[in-house]
């Protein structure tokens, strides 16, 4: 139900990307598709898929969805706010999604470069000594868009950790299924 109630109430279909919030009152969308955001709707969609049966009454529609997303952020995969920075925790949460859907057959291996291009920018932003740079500290909510990207950043944000260390475990999968490593 969440799920669906994301692509109901969040989902922008002009963009292919989903908005930051809700308001109930107003009944409308705030300013920005932020970036973590749509990661943590790929990630909570991958998740929640991997939970289901087979013969779900849903899971068709679910991975749909899913595939939608990932088709909306691929077109993106560089920034589109040139004096803003190129965040890690968003695009690790991207890598993992749809490096998942791919190793679980989900969506056709043809999306797995969004992923591998998603994973050669992000070990960019790893430092010689393996910290993760350019993490998005937490974010609130705001009516200003430049608020979204002029977030600081902080060296190993655990808002970045965990999302890293599953990309990189659906990287390897994908990379031994092809006979890389």
């Amino acid at each position: 139900t969440q799920v669906i109630n994301f692509n109901k109430y969040l989902f922008d279909e002009c963009k292919g990307l989903y908005y930051h919030n809700w308001y109930s009152q107003e009944k409308s969308n705030g300013v920005a598709h932020w970036l973590r955001c749509n990661g943590w709707v790929a990630m909570a969609q991958a998740e929640l898929i991997q939970q289901l049966d087979n013969e779900h009454p849903q899971r068709a529609e679910l991975i749909g969805l899913l595939q939608r997303q990932i088709i909306g952020f691929a077109r993106y995969q560089d920034i589109d706010k040139p004096d803003s920075y190129l965040e890690t925790s968003g695009t690790a949460m991207f890598i993992y999604a749809v490096a998942k859907a791919v190793n679980e057959e989900w969506i056709p291996r043809t999306y797995l470069p969004v992923a591998e291009d998603g994973w050669q920018g992000l070990m960019k932003k790893v430092t010689p000594d393996g910290q993760l740079m350019d993490v998005c500290i937490g974010t609130g909510m705001r009516e200003n868009i430049k608020f979204y990207y002029t977030r600081p950043t902080a060296l190993n944000d655990f808002h970045g950790a965990g999302a890293f260390l599953l990309a990189g475990s659906e990287m390897i999968k994908a990379y031994r299924k092809q006979g890389k490593e």
